[in-house]
Parts: structure tokens; sequence; C-alpha cells
């Protein structure tokens, strides 16, 4: 499935069919377990329970913390390759 971080109307992530989650300020879990921040569907089953947290503090800098057991994918022109 593919997500795609927006911020047009303020962060959000747009699945695959459309779908707008927003996300809030900070630390947001990202997953299908009902006790996440931004709950995704059980249809998602390559989603794990707890999958992903974004830290959207600072928009011009998002850190993307992998939590689970299926991985998840970055495009590499996203990533920061500065070594900091």
């Amino acid at each position: 499935h593919k997500f795609q971080l927006c911020t047009a109307d303020g962060p959000c992530l747009t699945d695959d069919n459309g779908v707008n989650y927003p996300l809030k300020s900070g630390v947001n879990a990202i997953g299908r377990h009902p006790d996440n921040d931004v709950v995704l569907g059980g249809w998602y089953r390559e989603v794990s329970r707890k999958h992903l947290v974004i830290d959207v503090s600072d928009l011009a800098n998002l850190s993307l913390t992998d939590l689970s057991t299926h991985g998840t994918f970055v495009p590499s022109d996203l990533l920061d390759d500065s070594g900091a």
C-alpha cells in the first residue's frame, strides 16, 4: 500500500484510496491497533498493529521510526544523507 505525506491543510497521511489521516503536532503512532494516534483499517494486512512513528514537531525535518515487522519503504530522494 502506498501512503503519502501531505501538508496542504496541515500534516496528514493520504492512503492509496485518497483518504486523509490528519497528523497532530509532535509524535504520531500509526498502525491498525486502536491505541494508535492514526488508526488504519484492518484491510491493510501488511500494516502492523503498531507500524510507524512520525514526529512532525518540525515540518522541515520529519522523523520516521519503523516499528513494524513488515518494514516501511521511503523513497531515497526523501532521505537526508548528510550523516547527521
